[in-house]
């Protein structure tokens, strides 16, 4: 048994679309008192399982949309300031969008009915891009067609450094996410919440304080990337000050591994391991920063087995002693541990008869 979606009855052929119920496969046969000839290509193959795949997770929301509501980009600032964008190939003297630091805006290079009408493979989609009350010139041919990172100069020269913008082209759920930021970015490995500062060559403070969730990144604005320093510590709420230490992106490069230690009165201190990861071979690097410092936690405690434990680590060279309990498939980090330090671990597991190890 089957119910008929669609049907479509023309002058020389005929189309009809079923679903059976049973299966749920999808079935289209098409008619016609002529010769029907059909080019099937594989960006057509493509769009058909891309609509069914969208069909399937947003159900009977896709229909409640308008047309061409959904744009096929989303621009994303993470420069630290605010700019204005463009649309390379749109009428002169448009008014650019503005755009906010940390904002985001979804984009169309163009309307939805004339890229049906006027099909070209031979299409780019650039952007121009404005830095708001800074004295960059236009940038402009940011291209937005191809997945990776690209890296942009900004002209001219503020104080005899050459500043550079770097686009990251995401595709995300049939999206192309475009995140405009630095070179020098943050990326939080760990568990918990961080938060990053920006303190100027005398320690103070210079910026707001930004918040990097677990699996989430932070960019440093463009101007501090290369002239400041930055503090980290986890939430506030965990009662630990700023990072001893204040990271410049030379110091990064020089020594990629690091711990990150934030103090705390009364309690042992808190560790990020820390790693930089930047292209030796890149000679950009010598002179700027195009590093990504990746936060972890210095050691975390993986449950594979198929029972709860707990588990207690003990610092032999502090005399610091830990204990916590885990579930099965569960992943707990330990960072208060010193990797230059020699840790023990005993594991207890709970409802077996089996008992107590120590490694």
């Amino acid at each position: 048994m089957t119910s008929s979606l669609a049907r479509a009855d023309l002058a020389l052929r005929r189309a009809q679309v079923t679903k059976s119920v049973s299966t749920g496969l999808l079935a289209v046969n098409v008619s016609s008192k002529k010769r029907l000839e059909l080019n099937i290509t594989s960006s057509f193959i493509e769009l058909a399982t891309t609509t069914l795949s969208i069909l399937d997770r947003e159900g009977e929301q896709v229909f409640k949309k308008a047309r061409g509501s959904n744009a096929p980009f989303l621009v994303k600032n993470r420069t630290g300031y605010p700019i204005s964008l463009w649309s390379e190939g749109a009428e002169h003297g448009a008014q650019g969008h503005r755009l906010d630091d940390g904002a985001d805006a979804p984009w169309r290079f163009d309307d939805w009915r004339t890229t049906r009408e006027n099909v070209s493979a031979s299409t780019h989609n650039s952007l121009s891009v404005v830095f708001d009350g800074l004295g960059w010139d236009r940038l402009k041919h940011v291209f937005v067609d191809r997945e990776g990172e690209h890296i942009h100069a900004l002209r001219p020269k503020m104080d005899k450094v050459t500043h550079r913008l770097l686009c990251d082209v995401k595709l995300v759920d049939n999206v192309k996410v475009v995140t405009l930021r630095s070179t020098f970015l943050v990326e939080n490995k760990s568990l918990v919440n961080a938060e990053m500062v920006i303190v100027d060559q005398h320690g103070k403070k210079a910026s707001q304080v930004y918040k990097i969730p677990p699996g989430g990144e932070c960019a440093v604005p463009i101007l501090s990337a290369y002239h400041d320093r930055i503090r980290l510590r986890p939430d506030p709420g965990f009662g630990y000050a700023w990072s001893s230490e204040s990271l410049h992106w030379q110091d990064l490069v020089k020594r990629p591994t690091r711990a990150i230690v934030c103090k705390a009165p009364k309690e042992a201190a808190f560790r990020f391991q820390s790693y930089a990861v930047h292209d030796k071979a890149d000679p950009l690097t010598r002179i700027y920063p195009k590093v990504s410092l990746r936060l972890r936690a210095p050691v975390e405690v993986q449950n594979l087995l198929p029972h709860d434990f707990r588990y207690r680590i003990f610092d032999k060279n502090l005399e610091h002693n830990w204990k916590t309990f885990l579930h099965a498939g569960g992943v707990s980090p330990i960072h208060f541990a010193e990797l230059s330090h020699l840790i023990l671990l005993s594991v207890e597991l709970e409802d077996t008869s089996a008992s107590s190890s120590l490694l």
